[in-house]
């Protein structure tokens, strides 16, 4: 660590103010390998010296922060960093002075070309900045396996906090952790809308395919709970026809807004207050209702059904049988008494064609009930197995609802104990 290095974290507001008026120049000791420049340049150094024996991140930040005017001429600090009457401290955790704070949304949709073997790979996006910007190993999407060609993330975006002096970094990583590609982006030259971005080498070298379709937005950064404020500042007319809205409906109840005013006093507030605290308690302890779709969803039941399922399928397919066997019994029977062609006629044969006539009626008839005995022998039976089953049905479920109700008691014994 150099001179400036101790400087820098002792007196770093009288280190920003003397870079306002002079030129400082901040060099590294040669046995230092690792030197991380963002911070100095951050906190206004005019020129600083950069180790150039491997391509390791300190350097990548450093080329993609002056990627923004194209690697040439110089690089405009930002205002509040070049006026006297604005105080910065690079450590602050407080916004700065006069500079509106924004947010920035990064959303990683595919990817192309990032490989050319059947690899699971990653994104992850950092940002680095003020020590109070910087977010690292935070964001990253999901692995998407065996495909190096064409992935597809399609992930939630991530959420930044948008400063002027920070870079954001775009990475993919492979399943082993191997780096295939990164991009250093400088939050001043964002763009919102969907962007491809094309991804760098280790040593910031521009690859040939390789990019990632990302979608940007840029927004006014909104603390927690102010976001109905907002929302009335940047739409007016709709908060007010919302309002509007509101007063229609109290008066067509016959309330006035002037009326709930005037009568809520201090301590009805503090009642209203305590009865909702209340109800949120009592919400609270709330227990869940048991149904019978709840109790039809349990293991035991859906196990029962299945095998009176099974049950009821065998008993068809038995009775399906049974029909088969008697109308081919019935069939053979019929086939007997009818005459068979090509026999000689006897003399008496129309007597005798009348008594065959007969018999076959009335084995038709015997037959007709026979196969009506039948079904309503297999009708019975299917009534009573169904039967059966409703009935194991009603104890099963009584059985989960008297388990499920014991588990409510034991939980309600437990909280008011």
């Amino acid at each position: 660590m150099c001179k400036r290095d101790c400087l820098i974290f002792i007196c770093v507001l009288f280190f920003v103010e003397v870079q306002q008026n002079c030129l400082g120049h901040v060099h590294v000791l040669a046995a230092l390998r690792v030197a991380m420049r963002l911070i100095f340049w951050n906190a206004g150094c005019q020129m600083v010296a950069l180790n150039f024996q491997t391509p390791d991140l300190p350097m990548q930040l450093n080329q993609g922060k002056f990627e923004y005017n194209g690697g040439c001429g110089y690089l405009l600090k930002p205002d509040f960093m070049r006026r006297a009457d604005k105080t910065f401290d690079p450590f602050a955790e407080s916004p700065v002075d006069g500079v509106i704070a924004a947010q920035c949304s990064v959303r990683v949709l595919s990817g192309q070309f990032l490989s050319d073997k059947k690899v699971g790979t990653y994104v992850e996006v950092d940002m680095y900045g003020l020590p109070t910007d910087t977010i690292r190993k935070e964001f990253r999407t999901r692995m998407v396996p065996a495909n190096g060609l064409n992935p597809v993330y399609n992930e939630e975006p991530f959420v930044f906090r948008k400063a002027n002096l920070a870079v954001i970094r775009i990475a993919v990583y492979d399943e082993n952790g191997k780096m295939l590609g990164q991009r250093i982006l400088p939050m001043d030259g964002l763009q919102a809308g969907y962007r491809h971005v094309s991804l760098r080498t280790e040593g910031n070298f521009p690859m040939s395919l390789a990019m990632l379709f990302i979608c940007i937005e840029l927004k006014i950064y909104v603390p927690d709970g102010l976001g109905d404020l907002m929302d009335a500042l940047s739409d007016p007319r709709a908060f007010l026809s919302a309002q509007e809205k509101r007063l229609v409906q109290m008066r067509a109840m016959g309330i006035e807004e002037a009326d709930i005013l005037v009568n809520r006093t201090p301590s009805d507030q503090q009642g209203s207050q305590q009865n909702k605290k209340d109800d949120d308690k009592r919400e609270e302890w709330r227990l869940e209702a048991i149904t019978v779709e709840a109790l039809r969803a349990e293991k035991d039941y859906v196990k029962l059904r299945r095998k009176q399922m099974k049950e009821l399928e065998a008993l068809r397919k038995r009775q399906h049988k049974d029909k088969q066997h008697m109308q081919k019994q019935q069939c053979l029977a019929v086939e007997k008494l009818l005459p068979r062609g090509g026999g000689d006629a006897s003399a008496d044969g129309v007597g005798t064609g009348a008594g065959e006539d007969c018999a076959v009626r009335s084995l038709v008839v015997h037959q007709m009930h026979q196969w009506s005995s039948l079904l309503a022998s297999q009708r019975s039976q299917e009534w009573e197995l169904l039967r059966a089953q409703l009935s194991q049905q009603g104890l099963l479920l009584r059985a989960l609802m008297l388990k499920a109700q014991a588990q409510q008691m034991k939980q309600l014994d437990a909280k008011f104990d």
